[in-house]
This record gives C-alpha cells, sequence and structure tokens, in this order.
C-alpha cells in the first residue's frame, strides 16, 4: 500500500475502516505532488495490523499539513509534530520492518517504538547517530540495524565518542555505500557485544583517491559471517584484517571486488589479490574450524588468472586445505541475468491483448487459469521450503488482484 492510495477518499470513508486490518505492507515514505497528507494520517487510524513499513520525514509532512490548513482544510493545530509523531507512532506498534530513507532522520527516529520490530532501515545524515542508537535502545527484539549513507561523509565523524551499545537481540549490521569518512570502523566496534553478521559496503567518490581506513582496532568476538564489498583499494585493508585474534568466531567471509579491471592492469591486480590470500591464508592457522572465503570479480579473464595465482600458491579453488591452512577458497557466482527468464509460458498475457478479440475470451481465460496454476505451484514450493523471500515476491505480484476484489465489492 502507497501514500497516494491511503490519501484516496473513497479508501479513506469506504475501504479503510472495512478492510484496513489486511494492510501488511506500508510505504508512506513519499506520495505524488496533490496528495492530501492530513487524508493519509486519518487512514493511518484503520491500518492497525501494518508489518513492513516506510516512513515520511516527520518535518515534511508538518509542512504540508501547515500548506492544507493554510487552505481551510482542517485546524492549523494538527499540522503540529506533536499531533504528526502520534498519527505515526500508531502504525508503527505492531511493525516488524520500518524504513527511514528521507532526510531529518533524527526527529522522525521518536516515533518508532515498536517491541516487535526486528529490522531497522535508515539512512542518516551528520549528527543523527546517537537518536539512531536511542532508538535501538527502545526496540528490544530488533535483529538487524542497516545504515545508508548514499555517499555522505562526516556521518561517522564522530564514533568514538558514542557508548558501547550492548544491545540484547542485535545480531545484524548492514552499512551500505559508505565514502571513505573516518569513524565507520570505531562505530561498528561498538556493537562488538552482540553483533554475528557484518555487511559493509565501501564505496569511492570517481574524482578523489581514496582513503583508507584503519581497522585495526576492529575486535568482534562473536562475528560469524562477514560480507564486504567495493573497489580492491578500500576492503583490502579490512580484508588483510582478518585473523583468529580479530574475528575468533568467524566462519564464512565473502569478498565482492565491485571494479573492472583494465586488461594493461590487471596482472597488477590479480598479484594483489593474491598477495592478500597468502597473507590471510598465514593468519588463520589457529582455526579449529577453516575459514570460507568467497571472492566475487566482475571479469571472467580476471578470475581464471586469480585462479591459476592461487593454484600457485597450492591452494585449490573450493576445496578443503589439509593440515593447518584454515582457509577454503572459492568463487562466488554471479548473479543470474534478469534477461533470462527460464522457461516462459506459451503466450504472455497483457489487457491489450484481452480486448481485442471477444471470441478469444474462451482462450485467454485458460491461459490465465494456467497462470494463476503456476502461481500456486510457486507458492507451494516457497512454503514447503520457507522460502519468504520468494512469498514476498509473489504477494506483491497479487497485490493488484486483491485491490480489484475489494474495489468491485465496494
Amino acid at each position: 500500500m502507497r501514500g497516494y492510495r491511503c490519501s484516496q477518499p473513497i479508501f479513506r470513508l469506504a475501504i479503510a475502516p472495512r478492510y484496513g486490518y489486511l494492510v501488511k505492507d506500508l510505504n508512506i515514505g513519499t506520495w505524488p505532488s496533490g496528495c492530501s497528507a492530513s487524508n493519509i494520517l486519518s487512514s493511518l487510524a484503520y491500518l492497525s495490523h501494518v508489518r513492513t513499513l516506510t516512513l515520511p520525514a516527520l518535518k515534511h509532512v508538518c509542512e504540508q499539513l501547515v500548506k492544507e490548513a493554510g487552505g481551510g482544510d482542517f485546524p492549523v493545530e494538527f499540522a503540529s509534530p506533536v499531533y504528526v509523531a502520534s498519527a505515526l507512532r500508531r502504525v508503527t506498534l505492531h511493525a516488524e520492518t520500518v524504513t527511514l530513507y528521507a532526510h531529518d532522520v533524527g526527529n522522525t527516529l521518536s516515533v518508532v517504538r515498536g517491541s516487535g520490530l526486528t529490522r531497522l532501515d535508515v539512512m542518516p545524515e551528520s549528527g543523527d547517530l546517537p537518536a539512531v542508537l536511542s532508538a535501538i535502545v527502545d526496540c528490544p527484539s530488533l535483529r538487524t540495524l542497516s545504515i545508508m549513507t548514499l555517499g555522505a561523509s562526516g556521518v561517522f565523524g564522530n564514533a568514538a565518542s558514542l557508548p558501547d551499545l550492548s544491545h540484547p537481540t542485535l545480531r545484524r549490521l548492514e552499512v551500505d555505500n559508505v565514502p571513505e569518512s573516518q569513524g565507520l570502523y570505531d562505530f561498528i566496534q561498538h556493537f562488538a557485544p552482540s553483533i554475528e553478521e557484518l555487511k559493509v559496503e565501501l564505496s569511492r567518490i570517481p574524482s578523489e583517491s581514496p582513503v583508507l581506513q584503519d581497522p585495526s582496532r576492529l575486535n568482534l568476538p562473536r562475528l560469524r559471517q562477514l560480507e564486504v564489498s567495493g573497489c580492491l583499494a578500500l576492503t583490502a585493508p579490512l580484508i588483510r584484517h582478518i585473523s583468529p585474534q580479530s574475528l575468533p568466531a568467524l566462519q564464512i567471509c565473502t569478498w565482492d571486488i565491485s571494479e573492472s579491471i583494465a586488461r594493461e592492469t590487471s596482472s597488477a591486480f590479480v598479484a594483489r589479490v593474491a598477495d592478500i590470500i597468502r597473507h590471510l591464508r598465514n593468519q588463520q592457522v589457529g582455526r579449529a574450524v577453516p575459514l570460507r572465503l568467497k571472492i566475487r570479480v566482475k571479469d571472467g579473464e580476471d578470475r581464471a588468472a586469480l585462479s591459476a595465482s592461487f593454484d600457485a600458491l597450492g591452494i585449490a579453488i573450493g576445496v578443503e586445505q589439509g593440515g593447518g591452512s584454515g582457509l577454503v577458497v572459492g568463487f562466488k557466482p554471479l548473479p543470474p541475468l534478469k534477461s533470462d527468464p527460464g522457461d516462459l509460458p506459451d503466450l504472455i498475457l497483457t489487457p491489450k491483448l484481452c480486448r481485442t478479440d471477444d471470441s478469444k475470451v474462451d482462450d485467454l481465460g485458460k491461459i490465465v487459469r494456467g497462470s494463476l496454476d503456476r502461481i500456486r505451484n510457486l507458492a507451494d514450493q516457497a512454503v514447503a521450503v520457507g522460502d519468504r523471500f520468494q512469498i514476498s515476491r509473489i504477494a506483491h505480484a497479487l497485490h493488484e488482484g486483491e485491490w480489484l476484489c475489494v474495489e468491485r465489492e465496494c
């Protein structure tokens, strides 16, 4: 459910009072110009079972309400931050995932008070980290914290002065699209008592030379899974830092080198990666269980050259090493191409096709039923293996169909 749906009078007056409890996924992070913010906030009172929620900036909603109040639609006191925060807070009570990809994160986080909240996604600016940590404390069931900086610098500048966080349930930390700002590893270290999974995506401003960060103080005793992505220059220090002393419980590391290598520098690239693997292998001797390292590179020729270099070092790809080497190296498979959909049905239906010929209604109906049967089979398979992601995709595909039923009944 998106904001423009919530703003429609038929939804607020007829659909929401009767079917609002069925809404599980709500995205009011943005809505088209012309939509009524007051209608959206009024509709939220009927959405009592939202599980996945994307919120707008508190300041933006207040500004829009002030404009609407100037037109005489409702009293101006309803445009106050207290009223807006109260309306947004009600819809967060049962949410499991809350996303705040908006500015004014520090103030908007004040509405996040959910005992059942398990995942929080935020896009903070400089100075917002204390508010983020305060919100985490008020979410006792939180398991995942995701922070996206969109390349903004200075977000982690004062991280060293923040208090350590011993959260009882927090297990996964994701930090995406981080430039070479200082304080990133200081921020991660604050979560050392609890996190077991860490994802770090390092980005580089194209016009500037990379400023390498020093992970030497990083010590995460419970970390079991590490995902690192970015260019070789930025990610190499963190990969080299892996050792039984700094990350004693680490079992799996995924290293995604997300850059294209020119042919004239390919040999230097391969040599540097091989040197890091040699260093890493020497550091893992003390591990009781071998560390599994997966490397992904974009170019197939680089992958072949790396494989040959590893063979020269005596490291077989994907084969556990004997003795005390403690390292298993493999290549992370490339994601499947979206242009290869596999086995397609004989005919892909479109609304235009279904309106062209009345004499083919029976044939088209059979094709529609075939599509529904395939979706049922997908759903059965997803339920059988517990694939929540696939179930979510099927639910998204059926969303419009649910609206057809609701609109027809109303």
